[in-house]
């Protein structure tokens, strides 16, 4: 079951903005690992944050890299290989490789409704091109059998990373807001 966050107050598009600039007590991990991820920004403390929606329960048949299907239990593995990582995941300036500088890191995911949703940290930049319309949506970057870094096991649906773009595949998000 994926972890839904409660009483988030309304804002531009319903969510509430979460800020990072206290960071919560760190919680353990099995018996070795602690949740360091949402420990400390990782851009700096004032940075702007936005609750964004990233994908949503449906299925696509006209993708250029083939048909998917998105149900509840896929958003839910999602949010449960995303917990299992102590990295936040890049947001990108559109779909670019790791050679250019990332726009920001994405600190938690939750589901909402229909709606897989994420707390981006964004830098400067990043948040200057949001405030101009210059980036409105997000599309993610995922694949649906990616083998577990460990046990080399299928971890079924994961996430590695969201990029900022003009059109999104994936129709009906809300436009990003920030919070400052």
């Amino acid at each position: 079951m994926a972890r839904v966050i409660p009483g988030l107050s309304a804002c531009a598009w319903g969510w509430g903005g979460v800020r990072l600039a206290q960071p919560p007590a760190p919680k353990p991990r099995g018996k070795l690992r602690w949740d360091l991820r949402g420990q400390y920004p990782l851009v700096h403390e004032k940075a702007a944050t936005c609750w964004a929606q990233l994908a949503k329960v449906g299925s696509w048949k006209g993708h250029w890299a083939g048909e998917f299907t998105f149900t509840h239990d896929t958003l839910a593995m999602f949010v449960r290989n995303f917990d299992a990582q102590v990295n936040a995941l890049p947001v990108k300036y559109g779909h670019t490789d790791d050679t250019v500088p990332a726009a920001g890191w994405i600190h938690q995911l939750a589901v909402k409704g229909d709606w897989l949703c994420g707390l981006l940290e964004l830098t400067d930049r990043a948040a200057e091109c949001i405030r101009k319309g210059e980036y409105r949506f997000t599309s993610i970057e995922f694949d649906t059998a990616v083998p577990n870094r460990e046990s080399g096991e299928d971890q079924g649906p994961t996430l590695f990373g969201t990029a900022l773009v003009h059109l999104p595949f994936i129709d009906g998000q809300k436009p990003l807001s920030l919070t400052p």
